[in-house]
């Protein structure tokens, strides 16, 4: 699928078990590290996050 299509939000309602160390928004900055740590680009991280969504794409 790849960067282009998935996206990562804050909404934690409706799920049992969120994934380890995402307790809930605040732990975000984890997330966005890890995704560092693997080699992905800084523009592909934004997508991920969401900055595609803001866009319309």
């Amino acid at each position: 699928m790849g960067v282009d299509h998935v996206g990562i939000g804050s909404d934690f309602d409706g799920i049992n078990s969120a994934p380890q160390q995402l307790d809930d928004v605040t732990n975000m900055p984890l997330f966005t590290k890890e995704l560092m740590n693997r080699g992905y680009s800084k523009k592909d991280i934004r997508k991920i996050l969401g900055e595609k969504f803001y866009k319309g794409i």
